[in-house]
């Protein structure tokens, strides 16, 4: 049995949750319903939003759990690099003798959240991702080439009925609600875990006081290396 415990979440937003999506593009015609055969783009495998949760779905309503079965072609790092779910992964497109192909970290230009929007952006029909995700690498919020000129207009929710939404209507568009990541810690180090990262978070969080010399909730280099950073805060989960 294990003896850890969660002592504080991160909140990527208010609520302290983030949904789970699947987001494609505007001009497609397919449903949620009829995802059978298209071309799938993952965060990682074993990731909540980006695999877990919509496998589960997909393997209950048609009890199957194959997905290299389900899609034609996925990127979902991690899988065995021969598969069909890794065909439309890249690694490392600025070195392409790096064998980083389907790679589970930043190493494979496909992984991660915004990792799984490019993969939608430049070759897949969807992406499953937080609701987030979209908005944070669209309309010049991401000044990389592949995302410079993207529009949140141009991308769409699949709720599970069937229908369309649009990205603002993710509350009532989503596959799953999801509980924000924890910092977990044992029971005895609890209270030093809460008091040492609160501090750090004053000086380093969002808007503090440091943020040239360090940001809690941001990558210089690579992505998600310490906190996601999409992350506003972190909050203290009460015992």
């Amino acid at each position: 049995k294990s003896n850890m415990r969660p002592c504080q979440s991160s909140k990527p937003q208010i609520r302290g949750t983030y949904f789970s999506v699947a987001l494609v593009k505007k001009n497609t015609n397919f449903s949620w319903l009829n995802l059978k055969g298209k071309k799938s783009c993952h965060t990682g495998v074993g990731r909540t939003a980006g695999w877990n949760i919509p496998v589960g779905l997909i393997a209950n309503r048609t009890g199957n759990c194959d997905m290299s079965k389900f899609f034609s072609q996925s990127c979902a790092p991690g899988s065995d690099v021969d598969s069909n779910l890794c065909q439309l992964c890249v690694g490392n497109p600025e070195n392409r003798l790096e064998k980083t192909k389907c790679l589970p970290n930043d190493k494979e230009a496909y992984y991660g959240y915004a990792g799984a929007f490019r993969c939608l952006v430049e070759t897949g029909d969807v992406a499953f991702v937080k609701h987030t995700t979209a908005l944070e690498n669209t309309d010049g919020k991401n000044t990389a080439n592949w995302a410079k000129n993207l529009k949140s207009e141009d991308y769409e929710l699949l709720c599970p009925d069937g229908s369309r939404a649009p990205l603002s209507e993710y509350k009532t568009c989503h596959l799953a609600e999801v509980p924000a990541h924890a910092v977990v810690t044992r029971p005895e180090r609890r209270n030093d875990v809460v008091r040492i990262i609160s501090n750090q978070q004053e000086l380093y969080g969002r808007g503090k006081f440091e943020p040239d010399i360090f940001q809690m909730f941001g990558s210089k280099t690579g992505r998600d290396l310490l906190f996601k950073d999409s992350t506003l805060c972190l909050t203290e989960i009460a015992e």
